[in-house]
């Protein structure tokens, strides 16, 4: 299955190879991706080193180890302040090749920290010092949890090795020319005294201490890092270390959150190239704030609700983003769908907020199959909180009378073989929805011809009786029988239906407001929430559910969601090897959309209803659409804002013309939105 999986894999990455601008360069490991920049030009090198670089801020010792920090301007500031912990801090140690850096990290209300840890090339006795200005500062100063870490050449051991120990207190990591093994700079011998060690202890132990051997730490832990290195460095050679770290996190699947930024013709010298990257100070600003937005959770909105910004610049200045990209969106948005509008939540920010027709804040719309993401992560609850009842996880095979006791006798023996896994990423072998199915089999688009689908006066049985169309795990179909019978086995083994177990697990702990499933159709009254969707929340709490999975799972102290089922949801899954969907959510890891991160993963629905999440820029974005049909409050029975906008009630999508593109609806315009919000970045 894997074989075929990364075939698929190549083949989605060689189409976009066109069509996405990256700058690449030959490695001597091929398996090294390095983004590189063209020849910078020809500089006069240094009369010696620069001197030390003195900015506003403090002297202070910590465990009687010497200490500083850079402090913004006071109208900068910040609670938690964000900050970035910088090494390695010696004599020389910041010095004035960094100052455009550092006076764009204090420009941007972000402190920097280090402190005097001596020459310790990474050893965990060096911790102890830096885990004092960690605590001085977070417990002392209203510092944030997490600070992005700086690593300048010898200073990358520094502050690897500490995050490999703390990774849950890392939001980034950056460096110039940084060391990772310590094998290459200082080397053996020089290391081991720093660990108190001979040079064949610690060649001997090199495995369990030199950082570059537990970069799967970080990977694991999905930190993001954005390096700078030349290709010519002979006292940090790029491919040992650089290189390796990216080709350690590419093993991982975690490489989308590594860019390596590599200068030709340099070595490991004071090229302003290296001091003066915007790419690096505004990912280290991204990170900063993120860090200090990652303790942020909002009360519910009848006790405050979210943090907002209202104006450009303070959008600008503390969400880093571009208000009239913004606007950009949100008119692609309204061109496409009758009812509508457009949320955006960067650092924990409500930086944008605008509806039209009958959408509002307080409305219950019918989000269609957006419900599926619900479904999915009530699952991945399910599987944390009941692994005695169901211990082989998403590998189940569900089809069995302790699962699925209704669906026997099966219909079809080949059912005997779905897994739970294969039901979440619609690779269950069940007939596609609609009037024109379509299936995919390793990238290749098939037509089927339509079946019946489900009847929602006999949900249950109707979604387990869809015929298959292939077996399980030979081809992707979107099939909403799928995640609805993923919701019955959830209500055997909870004793819950899908709709109480998340109103318990999720709803309450975060504090929604009114919301429901639309169970009222007509005459008849579904018996159990459609696990295929049709959820109705308001959406600010729509927010709140995508915001959860961007902090992995957490709210406030608690872990609502495993962290671990939240990391599969943006990569290619071992249940789908055809297609980029993963656990009910599409995901951007083949660089399909090419004007987005490839960490974001979103959930979209007929009607233009999306949720997306992309942890490396720290967003939400949801984007509501909609007939009037989809706003009938009877779907629900949850009274509804009595102030509804009826303007657009008569709408009709615009027509494509040889100039204009028309009204993009379903995801064409959901992926347009994705990328106008990701260019609207500006840090």
């Amino acid at each position: 299955m894997f074989s075929r999986f990364l075939a698929i894999r190549r083949r989605f990455c060689c189409a976009l190879a066109n069509v996405i601008m990256v700058s690449v360069i030959a490695a001597a490991d091929a398996a090294a991706r390095l983004a590189a920049t063209p020849t910078p030009p020809t500089v006069s090198p240094r009369a010696g080193p620069p001197p030390k670089l003195v900015l506003p801020g403090e002297q202070f010792t910590v465990i009687g180890r010497p200490a500083f920090v850079f402090l913004p301007p006071p109208e900068k500031r910040s609670m938690p302040q964000p900050w970035i912990f910088y090494a390695p801090t010696l004599a020389a140690y910041p010095d004035e090749a960094e100052r455009w850096m550092h006076e764009q990290f204090l420009a941007a209300g972000i402190a920097v920290a280090g402190v005097d840890v001596g020459e310790a090339y990474g050893s965990p006795k060096s911790h102890t010092a830096i885990n004092g200005l960690y605590t001085e500062l977070t417990s002392n100063r209203g510092f944030a949890a997490k600070p992005c870490l700086f690593g300048r050449s010898r200073g990358g051991l520094w502050v690897s090795s500490w995050a490999i120990a703390n990774p849950g207190r890392v939001a980034g990591i950056i460096g110039i020319y940084p060391v990772f093994d310590f094998k290459t700079y200082p080397g053996i011998t020089n290391a081991a005294p720093a660990y108190d060690l001979s040079p064949s202890q610690l060649a001997e132990r090199a495995e369990a201490l030199n950082p570059i051997s537990r970069v799967d730490v970080l990977a694991k832990a999905r930190i993001p890092v954005t390096l700078i290195h030349g290709d010519v460095d002979t006292v940090v050679p790029l491919q040992k270390n650089s290189a390796e770290l990216l080709r350690q996190y590419k093993d991982a699947g975690s490489e989308s959150l590594v860019k390596l930024i590599v200068l030709k013709g340099q070595g490991h010298s004071f090229y302003p190239g290296f001091f003066q990257s915007r790419d690096l100070v505004d990912f280290a600003v991204g990170r900063a704030r993120a860090g200090a937005a990652s303790s942020y959770f909002p009360p519910p909105d009848d006790s405050g609700g979210w943090r907002t910004l209202t104006d450009a610049v303070s959008i600008r200045n503390m969400a880093g983003m571009d208000v009239s990209k913004l606007d950009q969106a949100f008119e692609v948005a309204q061109r496409g769908t009758q009812n509508g509008g457009l949320l955006v939540l960067r650092h924990g920010y409500l930086v944008y907020e605008r509806y039209f027709g009958r959408a509002h804040r307080n409305a219950n719309p019918d989000m269609a199959s957006t419900g599926k993401a619900y479904t999915s992560i009530a699952c991945g609850i399910m599987l944390s909180e009941f692994r005695d009842k169901i211990p082989k996880g998403l590998d189940t095979r569900v089809f069995t009378k302790e699962f699925l006791p209704q669906a026997l006798p099966l219909d079809d023996p080949r059912k005997a073989d779905i897994s739970l896994g294969q039901l979440l990423c619609m690779t269950a072998g069940y007939w596609g929805e609609g009037g024109a199915p379509t299936a995919v089999v390793e990238g290749r688009a098939l037509s089927l011809k339509p079946v019946p689908g489900q009847n929602v006066r006999d949900l249950d049985m109707s979604s387990l009786r869809v015929p298959l169309w292939t077996n399980a795990g030979a081809g992707y179909s979107y099939s909403s029988p799928a995640p609805h019978i993923a919701s019955i086995v959830l209500r055997g083994i909870t004793g819950m239906g899908l709709q109480e177990y998340i109103q318990e697990r999720l709803g309450r702990p975060m504090g929604w407001g009114a919301w429901n499933y639309c169970l009222y159709r007509g005459d008849f009254t579904l018996p159990h929430a459609n696990g295929a969707g049709s959820i109705a929340v308001h959406a600010t709490d729509a927010l709140r559910f995508g915001y959860c999975l961007l902090r992995e799972g957490k709210w406030g102290n608690h872990q609502l969601v495993p962290a671990d089922y939240i990391a599969q949801c943006n990569r290619f899954s071992p249940y789908n090897n055809h297609t980029p969907f993963t656990l009910q959510f599409e995901h951007n890891a083949d660089g399909h959309v090419p004007g987005a991160p490839r960490d974001a993963f979103y959930k979209s629905s007929a009607g233009g209803f999306g949720l997306f999440i992309i942890p490396s820029l720290d967003l939400v974005l949801y984007k509501l659409g909609g007939s009037q049909g989809q706003y009938d409050p009877a779907l629900t029975r949850i009274p509804q804002p009595p102030d509804v906008d009826v303007s657009r009630d008569n709408w009709k999508p615009a027509p494509r013309t040889p100039f204009q593109e028309g009204s993009l609806g379903g995801d064409d315009g959901l992926r347009r939105v994705l990328e106008l919000i990701a260019a609207a970045v500006r840090e």
